[in-house]
């Protein structure tokens, strides 16, 4: 725990004020400049800092998780080489062939994919390399791209709701939770998967008619699939190196190696290619600097608000609405963490709600040592579930709405909410069900 400054009501008011400011200019810049959105959170916390509100700007600074970004940093080489290296529409290639050109195949497979390569790699990065292959598809066969994309901004979230490293709220997540990729599987595999099968089958259902082609259209576009370039050599190569990088996920977890080892030692391979071109220097700055800037705002303003005990005083009031009982605390945690995601920056509630569980936790450490450090997992599910209700909250959904919205008659805010919202509704109600009902009722 960190020290707490003694009577900071001016103080914490000071630091509430800014990061309302910083979240209502990233949520209203979120759909045209998105560029610039990351660095207004990052001046934020710069004028935090310098006008003295948590006295001593290094006590704010030591608060900040280092290292999930330097993981955020390493991720970031891998997968910007995999999607240079093409690994990822490759393989999208070669699945897409054998979907005979059925829609709704292509719709299942889709899904499948981005949550993989989310829950693997990096959500990003995997709807900056399957997104346009997909746009191109359904331009080409004149099929409305709505459920696509629809499909594939739930599951990235849901995939990275596997991961500890898919995401920066995953990242932040992880490291401070110090989960492993195989206990996240274990715990919340059974709940996601269920959900990316629920996900399709509601998508499918809202666009029966849309997916649905005669059989005379199923023909001519059958015709056009089997003309695609793609053999089963082109997923030889990226077949390798993921399961290269599960294997890596796999050693750190049963060897207790941090993974961040692992990603660096990954990053340090790819690195020297990655470096020797301008293009790949550019999509990785264009990436995952604005990422970090972001992510780095957003912690800054949390330490700021970890040293005038305002997130203390929300610990205390979760513990006080869950009257100590650790299932209450779940439910009040897995909401909460949802709703704040779904109504602002995924990443910067992340921030916030990461040193709220750690002083929560210790709270309950007391009622319940042996299920405290299962709060990381209900965090970890909350942020990516709420997720899925809006557009803008995580990366990977923004850039896809942004570009979708773009197109004529293209997705509409509306559009997406209609699935989304009842969506994100009814999978945190059966998180509920699993994680209290199952998870912490059976053990």
């Amino acid at each position: 725990m960190y020290e707490v400054l003694q009577d900071a009501g001016w103080q914490a008011a000071a630091a509430a004020a800014a990061a309302a400011v910083a979240a209502l200019t990233v949520v209203l810049l979120s759909l045209k400049f998105v560029r610039f959105r990351a660095w207004f959170p990052l001046a934020g916390a710069a004028v935090l800092l310098a006008a003295g509100i948590a006295g001593s700007p290094t006590a704010a600074i030591e608060a900040v998780p280092w290292r999930a970004l330097a993981l955020a940093l390493t991720m970031g080489i891998i997968a910007t080489a995999a999607e240079e290296a093409g690994w990822l529409q490759l393989t999208a290639v070669r699945f897409y062939r054998l979907t005979s050109a059925d829609p709704r195949k292509m719709l299942a497979v889709s899904m499948l994919l981005a949550a993989s390569a989310s829950a693997l790699l990096d959500a990003l990065t995997a709807m900056a390399a399957l997104l346009p292959l997909m746009l191109a598809f359904t331009r080409a066969w004149k099929i409305t791209p709505s459920p696509f994309v629809i499909g594939m901004m739930l599951a990235c979230n849901l995939g990275s709701g596997l991961s500890v490293a898919g995401t920066m709220p995953a990242r932040l997540i992880g490291t401070a939770g110090g989960l492993g990729l195989t206990d996240v599987w274990f715990v919340l595999g059974p709940l996601h998967a269920v959900l990316l099968v629920l996900a399709y089958l509601m998508i499918r259902t809202v666009y029966a008619d849309k997916l649905k082609l005669s059989p005379a259209r199923l023909r001519e576009l059958q015709a056009a699939v089997s003309g695609m370039a793609g053999n089963r050599g082109d997923v030889r190569n990226p077949a390798i190196a993921l399961g290269l990088i599960l294997l890596g996920y796999l050693c750190a977890d049963l060897a207790d190696i941090d993974l961040i080892w692992i990603s660096g030692a990954g990053a340090a391979l790819v690195f020297q290619s990655l470096i020797k071109r301008a293009e790949s220097r550019k999509s990785f700055a264009a990436g995952f600097a604005p990422l970090l800037a972001l992510t780095a705002g957003w912690l800054l303003i949390a330490g700021v608000f970890v040293r005038t005990g305002v997130l203390d005083a929300a610990a205390g009031g979760l513990m006080t609405l869950s009257s100590g009982d650790e299932q209450r605390a779940v439910l009040s945690v897995l909401w909460m963490s949802a709703a704040g995601a779904a109504l602002s920056d995924g990443t910067a509630w992340t921030a916030f709600a990461v040193p709220v569980v750690q002083s929560l936790a210790a709270q309950l450490q007391e009622v319940s040592p042996v299920h405290t450090g299962r709060l990381w997992y209900v965090l970890l599910s909350g942020i990516h579930l709420g997720a899925n209700a809006t557009s803008f909250s995580s990366f990977s959904s923004l850039l896809a709405f942004g570009v979708a919205a773009a197109r004529k008659n293209g997705l509409s805010f509306r559009e997406y909410a209609r699935i989304g919202v009842p969506f994100s509704l009814f999978s945190l109600t059966l998180a509920s069900l699993y994680l209290v009902g199952f998870w912490f009722g059976n053990n």
